[in-house]
């Protein structure tokens, strides 16, 4: 916590919290400062269970205001701009994990969590399981490979060799700061994980696809509704 981080909490007041709270506005976007003031809420709670407070002084700090914006979809030159970005930095990992999320429409976990045992060439299908965590919605589906994704899949095999049923496909769990940097570098808006997700759907829904099915592929229980 910057200007906290070497205070006590017994001496932490009402516009310390204020203070710290403005810097964040400035710094960081809506829900992270959301994400943080309730974190730093339960570490004063934590205080005054412990007896070193008596009461929070964050305690009027109320939530920012998250306004609800239309997702930012990347459009396919967009994407294809972020792949090479992420080569051009050296960042070969965040580029398979971006192209893995463009063209299977995983959650992020999901596609950490894919294995060697998911992917069926055979079948020309993937399993999204969610590994140990599970899926969001504790389902475990199957997806059908699209050519862009075999395409991958069948290039990561191929650099790595026989990839072993119990291998993660992904070297990495993610690449957020990955995407933040590829993004200033190519001069695009600022894409996240789950951008990428509607990328892949936008894709589904220009081919004719309908709802239903891509729902049942995205892992939604509501037959296409949102």
């Amino acid at each position: 916590w910057p200007g906290l981080a070497q205070t006590r909490v017994r001496d932490i007041k009402a516009t310390d919290c204020e203070s710290w709270f403005a810097g964040q506005c400035r710094r960081l976007s809506p829900q992270r400062v959301n994400n943080a003031l309730g974190v730093f809420k339960q570490v004063l709670n934590f205080g005054m269970r412990e007896g070193c407070i008596l009461s929070n002084p964050a305690a009027a700090l109320r939530r920012v205001r998250i306004l609800d914006k239309r997702p930012t979809i990347p459009t396919r030159d967009q994407f294809s701009r972020l792949v090479i970005a992420l080569h051009e930095l050296r960042n070969d990992n965040a580029a398979d994990f971006v192209e893995l999320l463009g063209y299977s429409g995983m959650r992020l976990n999901e596609a950490a969590s894919l294995r060697g045992a998911d992917v069926n060439f055979g079948r020309g299908t993937f399993t999204v399981t969610g590994g140990e965590a599970g899926t969001k919605n504790r389902l475990v589906r199957d997806v059908p490979m699209f050519p862009a994704l075999r395409d991958l899949l069948l290039r990561i095999k191929q650099e790595r060799g026989i990839v072993a049923e119990t291998d993660t496909i992904m070297r990495i769990d993610g690449c957020r700061d990955g995407i933040e940097r590829a993004c200033k570098y190519a001069k695009l808006p600022r894409f996240t994980h789950h951008h990428l997700r509607h990328f892949f759907a936008s894709n589904a829904i220009e081919q004719g696809i309908d709802f239903k099915t891509i729902a049942g592929w995205l892992g939604h229980k509501d037959g296409g509704m949102l």
